[in-house]
């Protein structure tokens, strides 16, 4: 009993992790939970007919940009540099929400660091 209860938990799980990530040209997202609005723009992008290379470009790109964004002790540098990477290579869309989540970010990070 308690087994069915465990393997339950886990398929609910594994539901709920998949559905909030993205797959594109067999790359499978990591960190696209923290931003829906990454999800969004991959949709868009979908919908405008883009490649499916292009596609498995952008997410590995954005997730790598996601990572960044929620280390420990990220450098916004790195992140700031990414995502200009990301603007430049997909040009034509909104990437406004990268820095809403950068501030977002160093709020959460400057909080933290008056408690240390």
């Amino acid at each position: 009993m308690i087994y069915a209860i465990i393997m339950m938990g886990l398929l609910t799980w594994f539901i709920w992790y998949y559905t909030k990530q993205a797959k594109t040209d067999g790359y499978l997202t990591r960190f696209f939970e923290d931003s829906p609005e990454s999800k969004e723009v991959l949709k868009k992008m979908k919908s405008d007919g883009i490649s499916e290379d292009s596609l498995a470009e952008f997410s590995s790109m954005e997730d790598r940009l996601l990572m960044l964004m929620r280390q420990t002790r990220p450098t916004p540098e790195l992140a700031r540099a990414q995502s200009q990477q990301i603007k430049d290579r997909f040009l034509g869309y909104d990437f406004g929400y990268h820095e809403k989540i950068l501030k977002k970010r160093s709020k959460l990070l400057d909080i933290k660091s008056s408690f240390i």
